[in-house]
């Protein structure tokens, strides 16, 4: 039976229900007019909320544009959103007009109750951006970034050295690499193991960050009214999601602080020291700017090297020419016994092995879905023959659907195919490089390109340079079929969330011949 105290809360929230109708029906009267741009069709109120899928959005966001073209419109219980489906469209409105589509979506639960609206990621554009983007600079910029390449070889021959001590770890292994770099350029810490506490805490603040933001996990991201009710904001996943970020934003930071004050001499370069040591911004700002670090680096590099790993099993062709390559410029007189590691610094000598990073990129997307927020009114022209011109409502929701852009076929041709020659130009026109999406947009891009780049390719060439790669498996042990070029559902699946991963597999890897 229903007790009587639950029928305040049940009046009170159709009050807000009726309240939220009425202001919807204001606000569609007193709208500018202006065509908005083709769509689903919306139900009254829900708009096309029963129209979005669960997972893979960016599938049915690719067949939708299909049907209704590169820009189409939607409407999540009367709030705007529109899907770019198109390089030249996201380019235009993201780049060149950068001033106005350089926010981010308000999560309620992530960003508000538990704190992440304080992060890189979620920080609305500001002063606030602008400091954490110029601190940043001091280990990301380009005069900075060179520096821990050193650092980025050594780690990745440590990453060699555990596959082929233990091959079954692959993801373990990867995601200890990736955490020694961040955290040592972050924090000058050198980590363990994946069970470090440093790491453990960082994954346990992000695993609750991407539980939060996946669509429809939270009804207070629609309705934002709903904060109000009690226990919204005070329930067990907020208090959990906050206290967690809170540890990973302060514990390490207070760490090299203290360290700082106690030892100077013996603190170890990194982003914290370096910008404590000059003053070069307050604590605060130092400290969240750190966390994003890991925040922002740690997981995307994982899909990339996962992908990586995936693909030189499916395609072993790629694998061996990218391995000749390496050896040409490694290997002194074709002795093996003389080979040395490549290093960053080859990169130019290794053309073939940085376009497989490259494909890396475009092949398994890690942000299939990027997302800003348009700050003011304004319009397109989708087609300027027919001066055909659509508007863009304020605070609408902008989704790039950077998968279906870097698996456009007139783009990318044979776009299901790992093919890095691509980039080369070997037979025809060298297509663009998907780097110009898969980092974002604008004054959004990723500030950390050059440390991602310098870092996934010491690892692709120590790899490459040491292992063998091959029989991609799924976890129940059945082989993963070579996708058609251009066959979409022979793909393997990747997961849905803020960073997209491929799903659970095995692979062989062995050692080459004169690399233990």
């Amino acid at each position: 039976m229903i007790s009587e105290s639950a029928f305040p809360l049940a009046i009170l929230v159709v009050t807000f229900l009726f309240a939220t109708l009425l202001l919807k029906i204001v606000r569609t009267t007193s709208e500018p007019t202006g065509a908005l741009p083709p769509g689903p069709n919306p139900l009254p109120l829900l708009g096309n909320v029963h129209q979005l899928p669960s997972k893979e959005d960016w599938l049915t966001f690719s067949a939708w544009s299909k049907q209704y073209g590169d820009m189409f419109y939607l409407s999540i219980f009367g709030k705007p959103l529109i899907v770019v489906d198109s390089m030249k469209i996201a380019s235009d409105l993201l780049e060149k007009r950068s001033a106005k589509y350089s926010e981010r979506p308000t999560f309620q639960m992530a960003g508000e109750t538990m704190g992440w609206s304080l992060s890189v990621v979620l920080s609305q554009y500001g002063d606030r951006l602008k400091r954490y983007r110029k601190l940043l600079q001091t280990v990301l910029g380009p005069s900075s970034a060179p520096n821990f390449r050193q650092l980025q070889l050594q780690e990745a021959r440590q990453f060699a050295l555990r596959m082929i001590k233990t091959p079954e770890d692959l993801v373990q292994h990867i995601r200890h690499n990736a955490a020694a770099v961040i955290m040592k350029v972050a924090y000058g810490y050198e980590v363990s193991s994946t069970s470090d506490r440093y790491i453990s805490i960082a994954e346990r603040a992000l695993g609750l960050f991407a539980a939060a933001t996946v669509p429809g996990a939270h009804l207070v991201d629609v309705f934002t009214w709903m904060r109000h009710l009690p226990g919204v904001t005070s329930s067990k996943v907020a208090k959990e999601g906050k206290a967690a970020l809170m540890e990973m934003v302060e514990r390490p930071f207070k760490d090299v602080k203290k360290s700082l004050e106690t030892s100077p001499s013996d603190s170890h370069h990194s982003f914290v020291s370096i910008n404590l040591s000059a003053r070069n911004d307050d604590d605060d700002h130092i400290q969240w700017a750190a966390a994003s670090l890991y925040a922002g680096g740690a997981d995307t590099t994982v899909s990339v090297v996962e992908t990586f790993f995936l693909a030189m099993a499916l395609y072993p062709d790629i694998q061996r020419k990218a391995q000749e390559e390496i050896d040409r410029v490694c290997i002194d007189a074709g002795d093996v016994n003389t080979r040395c590691l490549p290093t960053i610094s080859d990169r130019e000598a290794l053309p073939f092995t940085w376009a497989i990073y490259q494909e890396c990129l475009r092949w398994g997307v890690v942000t299939p879905c990027q997302y800003h927020v348009s700050r003011d009114e304004d319009a397109y022209t989708l087609d300027k023959d027919l001066n055909k011109e659509v508007r863009i409502p304020a605070r609408t929701l902008v989704v790039v659907n950077a998968w279906s852009i870097l698996h456009n076929p007139d783009t990318y041709p044979r776009p299901f195919e790992f093919d890095p020659t691509r980039y080369l130009g070997e037979n025809k026109k060298a297509q663009p490089d998907p780097r110009n999406v898969a980092f974002g947009w604008g004054r959004r891009r990723c500030p950390g390109i050059l440390l991602g780049d310098d870092y996934v390719f010491a690892t692709i060439c120590t790899t490459l340079a040491t292992l063998t790669i091959s029989n991609a498996r799924s976890k129940a042990g059945v082989p993963i079929a070579v996708p058609r070029p251009d066959v979409e559902a022979d793909m393997w699946r990747y997961t849905t969330g803020s960073i997209s991963h491929p799903e659970p597999f095995d692979v062989t890897v062995v050692p080459r011949a004169g690399a233990t």
